[in-house]
């Protein structure tokens, strides 16, 4: 009994470890697809505007 409390209250600590970690990871994931959605906007803007300027000169 007591050694099955043991392992009750270690995998007590350990699971919410493992929810951060796969917590965290979820968040970088969304940082950075939205640091490459932000990137790819830029990009098309950037673009947009180099083909304007041929129709001016």
């Amino acid at each position: 009994m007591l050694q099955t409390m043991v392992k009750i209250k270690n995998s007590a600590i350990a699971l919410p470890k493992q929810i951060q970690n796969a917590w965290k990871k979820e968040d970088e994931a969304m940082l950075f697809s939205s640091n490459t959605f932000v990137i790819v906007k830029k990009v098309e803007k950037a673009v947009a505007r180099l083909s304007d300027i041929p129709e001016h000169i």
